[in-house]
């Protein structure tokens, strides 16, 4: 799981057309942001590995965050079209 996540959160770091990913790429957005928050809700703290994963998976929350309410009209224009 933390190698999944770490994947996720670098894509997201290393993206530097935030634009072009809310635009090209909206529903594998929120579809993302969705899962991670479940991975998020249901992983246990209080022990390394799951401290780990929590952190990550927090790191990509707000990233996938700012992204969607920077880009929020593209995104919802996306939605109305899907």
């Amino acid at each position: 799981m933390e190698a999944v996540l770490f994947g996720f959160l670098t894509i997201l770091h290393m993206n530097e057309n935030k634009r072009d990913l809310a635009e090209n790429h909206a529903r594998l957005l929120l579809d993302t942001h969705e899962w991670v928050q479940m991975v998020f809700d249901r992983t246990p703290s209080g022990h390394e590995e799951g401290d780990r994963v929590r952190n990550l998976a927090a790191a990509i929350l707000v990233a996938t965050m700012e992204t969607v309410q920077k880009y929020q009209r593209l995104l919802m224009g996306d939605m109305i079209d899907y």
